[in-house]
Formats: structure tokens, sequence, C-alpha cells
């Protein structure tokens, strides 16, 4: 098989993938929410938003599958995308983010550590998941503004994009946050200053941006410590 008819069968897989995961992580979901006897009327897709996101799983699984050169890095991304993915759902709708894919994220980053195929070392790691606890620790006990889930979430993003890449998690985090309140403020005409936001959609969004800027930009992340 030729170079440009393999690159043809890595995107076409890639892009069945990405289907499956879509619908995957929906039905996964759908169990998680059902399993904490919770309604998972929130959930039901409606054909559109349901043709929507398959179409963003294909879009970034084919870009995955082109952009990645070793097939256990593929793998990874496409792995951590569809678990953030499942958390940004679940805290957006329900305000909770489930543990199974807490210890998901942190199995994930265990696989890379011990093939040796991350891009942070096993103290980077070590230290990304101690300060990210840190930070988030303190305003969960003092004032909750962030939920345990908030915490947990920030230690296994600490574990899989170190502690540069955390950081700088946290600022692109709080730039997707000004924008938001600005948007509610300036054109909805509505304050969420006395309401809490669900950090799981926003932070998710900003741990698989920080892991695919890794990869475009090495060690950009060091930036930020």
């Amino acid at each position: 098989m030729g170079p440009t008819q393999l690159m043809f069968f890595s995107v076409g897989i890639s892009g069945v993938m990405g289907a499956v995961s879509a619908n995957g992580i929906a039905f996964v979901n759908k169990k998680l929410i059902k399993a904490r006897n919770m309604d998972d009327n929130r959930l039901m897709h409606a054909r559109k938003r349901a043709g929507i996101e398959t179409l963003l799983f294909i879009v970034i699984f084919m870009f995955l599958g082109i952009w990645t050169q070793h097939p256990l890095d593929a793998f990874y991304r496409m792995s951590i995308f569809t678990v953030l993915f499942g958390i940004g759902i679940t805290d957006f709708y329900y305000r909770i983010i489930p543990n199974e894919y807490i210890t998901a994220m942190a199995f994930l980053a265990l696989i890379m550590l011990l093939s040796k195929q991350s891009q942070i070392s096993p103290l980077n790691a070590l230290a990304g998941s101690v300060v990210g606890g840190l930070i988030f620790l303190y305003p969960c006990i003092k004032n909750q503004t962030v939920g345990g889930g908030d915490v947990k979430l920030c230690i296994a993003a600490g574990l899989n994009v170190g502690l540069g890449g955390l950081l700088a998690s946290l600022v692109f985090m709080g730039l997707l946050l000004l924008i938001y309140t600005a948007y509610k403020q300036l054109i909805k005409g509505q304050s969420i200053l006395t309401n809490m936001v669900p950090l799981g959609p926003v932070l998710a969004t900003s741990i698989f941006a920080q892991i695919l800027l890794m990869d475009i930009i090495p060690n950009y992340a060091r930036f930020f410590i």
C-alpha cells in the first residue's frame, strides 16, 4: 500500500471511529446518569444536534488520524477527546463530573507515561496533578465556588498535560469564561455572576486545546511555568 493509499485508509478508519465514538459516549452518558438515579431526558438528542456531534467527532478524528505519527498517539488523543466531551456534557446538563471519566483520564495518562509516548515527564505529570488539586481545593472548601468534580478533573488534567500545560489550560479557561460573561451581559443582558457556571465544559475544552498545542508548538507550555 502506497503512502497516498495509506493516508486515505487512515482517514477513513479515523472517520468511522469518530462516528462510533460519538454514539458510544452518548450511550455511556445515559448509563452513568441512570446509575445515579437522575432523569436522562436532558440527554435526549434531537436529530440535528446528534448529527452535529457526530460530524464534529468525525472531523476531529480524521484530523488526528492524519496529524499524529504513532498509532498510540492517535488512540490517546481520540480517547481523551471522547472522555473530555463526555465530561463537558454531563457537567453542563447535570453539574456532575462522573468519577468514571476521571479514572479514564488518569488511566490514559498512565498508559502514555509507561509507554514513554507522553510529551511530559512523570515528575512533570505529578507536579501538574498536585498543583491542579491545590489550586481548586481551596475555593471548593472555602466558598464552594467550584465543585469536587472540578478538583478531580484538574488533578487528572495535570497528569495528562503536566504543570505548564495545566497552567496554560487555566489561563485559556479564564479567557473563555471572560468572553462568555461579556456575551451574556452585553448581548443577552444577563448576569452570570450570581450563578455557578459549570467549569467542566470550559476546562475540558481548554485541556484538549493544550494537548493539540503541545503537538503543534513543542515545549510551548514552559512559558506558563
